[in-house]
């Protein structure tokens, strides 16, 4: 433009004015030159914005120049020219300033729903982030991310609190009373930063090196498929029901290791990056888990990212050496299921409030609903199984953490009554929100009520196996009356 201008007109050290159109139909920007040259030039706007737009023809990166009222020049972007120059891997031509630039901005809530007012400053940062990084400056990034809740099992030196697991339990126990799906996904990211914890040092620092808030996804069911190589496993494997997984960066897959002559249950952590998500979590409770299933196909996952199981189920995993903190030595299998009691006694406590409030003010045929005595004593008698499941699951827990504060040995029987506790606390709660559900009567069976919601979310939440009462009950059974294998 400049070069046009001084060959055609003589001119130098023109202001080339450049605006946004009031409307993107018109083009991404709009130059107003040829107002500012009509008074030096003697012409009509038009007839300069016409020169202009001759005398500079094609220019690449863009699409065309367009003449507009009485002398503007809209400017339209090829924009598939500008991506494709945007993702082409090139070095930045100037010279790189020394020194630091120091980013700040926020992130998303990974607890809750993203909408698209949360995401602009998130995709602002991240992008000027990214410029920078591919100018080649060193950038440190104040990403403000609202995930403290993750961190209370996380060791210290990567910014955790290494507080019990009685503290994970309370507080997701806390958030699904308003919102069951949104609990959940609390509780397995925060627990599943105390499973890192379980691995090598260095696989803890292969995540948390990069980034102390990473986030992870898990998959517990042992499907996954290795295959012994030098310095590692040759994995594959459908992993489902990984709660979370939208928002992780690594993801722990459960399985076996064929050693030829023994198996090895184990689980074993891989990067987002060598997995495919696939979308197939279409379900009626707790549907906003996005608990789907991820496929990894002959990743290589090296030796220090392998998790024996046995070791970490009995609370001797690599990690457990490496912090002092009860948390970190607590057996997997017992009254570890508390997070997921954890997540349905809450959506029970939950549902018993929106109950109060519907129907408070309820009536049916005209008389006032909570005036009848069978009313009343539906309403006593599940706050009375609600408040006993909490008591029931969280009194154990909170045994639990004591004899491993204690350093008192973590016995066979506090397993089995660590589990039996967590299954009977949940079909309480479940038997609380049966009986709600019940009372309620047709009006809750409209999706936009938040009662079938809870009711839904609850029955998802104790479908979960590790809460199954029959199982836990039997293995409790068993042990007491001396029948154990």
């Amino acid at each position: 433009m400049r070069g046009f201008l001084q060959r055609t007109y003589g001119l130098d050290d023109v202001n080339i004015v450049i605006e946004q159109p009031p409307k993107i139909e018109f083009g991404e920007y709009a130059l107003p030159i040829a107002f500012e040259l009509a008074r030096k030039l003697r012409k009509a706007p038009r007839k300069i914005a016409e020169e202009i737009v001759a005398g500079i023809g094609p220019v690449p990166g863009f699409e065309k120049f367009e003449i507009a009222g009485a002398g503007y020049i809209n400017v339209r972007v090829n924009r598939a020219e500008m991506a494709a120059a945007v993702a082409a891997d090139r070095e930045p031509t100037e010279e790189v300033t020394p020194g630091k630039v120091l980013v700040e901005h926020s992130s998303i809530n990974p607890n809750k729903a993203a909408h698209i007012g949360h995401l602009r400053n998130a995709i602002l940062g991240d992008t000027f982030v990214r410029l920078l990084l591919f100018a080649g400056r060193e950038v440190d990034i104040q990403n403000y991310i609202d995930n403290e809740l993750l961190r209370i099992c996380q060791p210290a030196p990567y910014g955790g609190f290494e507080l019990g697991y009685d503290v994970l339990c309370e507080v997701s126990q806390t958030l699904a009373r308003g919102c069951g799906s949104q609990a959940w996904v609390h509780m397995v990211l925060a627990d599943n930063i105390l499973k890192l914890a379980a691995y090598s040092a260095q696989a803890q620092q292969d995540v948390w090196g990069q980034d102390t808030t990473a986030k992870l996804s898990n998959c517990v069911t042992p499907v996954g498929q290795g295959r012994p190589v030098d310095g590692g496993v040759i994995w594959s494997g459908r992993h489902t029901f990984s709660s979370g997984i939208d928002h992780a960066q690594w993801v722990m897959a459960a399985g076996v290791i064929d050693h030829g002559d023994r198996k090895q249950a184990c689980s074993v952590l891989v990067p987002k990056g060598d997995i495919t998500i696939i979308d197939d979590w279409h379900v009626i409770g707790l549907a906003g888990t996005g608990s789907k299933t991820f496929e990894i196909k002959d990743a290589f996952v090296p030796a220090h990212r392998i998790l024996d199981k046995k070791a970490s189920d009995e609370g001797r995993a690599p990690g457990a050496h490496l912090y002092a903190a009860p948390v970190y030595h607590m057996p997997r299998g017992g009254p570890s299921s508390a997070s997921f009691a954890a997540v349905a006694v809450g959506i029970a406590e939950g549902c018993l409030e929106e109950y109060y409030k519907y129907t408070r003010p309820r009536k049916s045929r005209g008389e006032p609903w909570a005036e009848a005595a069978g009313v009343q004593i539906t309403a006593a008698t599940a706050a009375c199984e609600v408040e006993a499941a909490v008591r029931m699951y969280m009194g154990a827990l909170r045994e639990a953490m004591g004899v491993l504060e204690r350093k008192e040995p973590f016995t066979r029987h506090r397993q089995v009554h660590g589990k039996r506790n967590m299954a009977y606390a949940v079909q309480l709660a479940i038997h609380a929100v049966q009986q709600l559900y019940n009372d309620a009567g047709g009006r809750v069976l409209f999706t936009d009520t938040e009662l079938q919601r809870k009711f839904r979310d609850a029955h998802a939440a104790a479908a979960h196996h590790s809460l199954h009462w029959h199982t836990a009950a039997e293995d409790y059974g068993r042990h007491v009356l001396g029948v154990e294998d």
